[in-house]
């Protein structure tokens, strides 16, 4: 019972960085013939300061970027524009989408957010899925 409450409430990541005003829920890798999807869920601590204007990348350890193929809004209501622009006021969590070649699950990953860092990943290798399989990690410990 304590090991079931421990991976229920253990964070996925125990440090995540303030200035990214989010924090992962989980991320779920799907195998591809040779490539891979890669989902990051976040939740948004703080709608009203995310900044919809910056960009957001998944950032491999050589520096390279990608940019997302895809995203979902998940809230309650509905986001549209304000006065300033677009608005996530209603949003409580982004899932982003990445199209991964081979050899970009080779190492540690982090997710530019705002003006912030995530860790997507800590350890190097794509993990072991037949074709079509999926698997989801609550820990960036992966």
């Amino acid at each position: 019972m304590a090991w079931a409450a421990w991976q229920w409430f253990r964070p996925y990541e125990w440090a995540p960085d303030p200035a990214a005003l989010a924090k992962i829920n989980f991320s779920q890798v799907r195998r591809d013939r040779d490539y891979h999807w890669l989902d990051v869920r976040v939740r948004i601590l703080d709608p009203a300061r995310h900044d919809l204007s910056k960009g957001v990348a998944l950032v491999f350890p050589d520096g390279r970027e990608k940019r997302p193929d895809g995203l979902t809004l998940e809230g309650q209501g509905e986001s549209g524009l304000d006065a300033d622009g677009p608005s996530l006021a209603h949003v409580e969590a982004i899932s982003f989408r990445f199209w991964m070649e081979p050899g970009d699950l080779s190492g540690p990953l982090q997710l530019q957010l705002n003006d912030g860092l995530l860790k997507v990943r800590s350890k190097s290798g794509p993990p072991e899925l037949e074709d079509g399989e999926t698997e989801t990690f609550y820990t960036c410990r992966w």
